[in-house]
């Protein structure tokens, strides 16, 4: 998770890096008025911004996760 930030009354904006390294933008909706409404978050516009992430909000904090981000971890199991 690079970051997440409440952006008006019923959502937050987030950005976050998968272990591959592409990096989406998103949007949490929920009513936060709504007692327990997080069990109910839903995300929408689910997007890659890997090509464009430069250009786009917060790219100083999208270049410091990928530096602070933990290595890949895969298991190699025997054949």
């Amino acid at each position: 998770m690079v970051n997440l930030f409440p952006d008006g009354g019923d959502h937050e904006f987030g950005q976050c890096i998968d272990e591959d390294g592409r990096v989406y933008s998103f949007e949490l909706v929920y009513d936060r008025e709504t007692p327990k409404a997080a069990d109910r978050a839903v995300l929408r516009n689910w997007t890659d911004i890997t090509d464009t992430w430069q250009q786009r909000a917060f790219p100083d904090e999208i270049a410091s996760a990928f530096i602070w981000r933990p290595p890949s971890r895969k298991t190699a199991l025997p054949a």
